[in-house]
């Protein structure tokens, strides 16, 4: 595989996400995941976890689709 074909259309968004957007919404939702007092933003930490988890399944999908052409 060659470099090129990583950062070629839409895979440099793709391998962004997963290198650095996931992990960063992981990192801020983990860290905060019990030190919120309120039910509401508790919530949305949740999601925001749930998130970082789905974000690099469905763009590494998108990308071994784009590069296994």
């Amino acid at each position: 595989m060659k470099l090129k074909s990583l950062i070629e259309g839409h895979n440099w968004v793709y391998l962004t996400h997963i290198l650095f957007v996931a992990p960063l919404l992981f990192y801020v939702a983990y860290t905060h995941i019990n030190n919120i007092s309120n039910e509401l933003v508790n919530f949305i930490v949740y999601i925001q976890l749930a998130m970082a988890l789905i974000i690099p399944i469905y763009h590494g999908s998108k990308l071994y689709r784009n590069l296994s052409i």
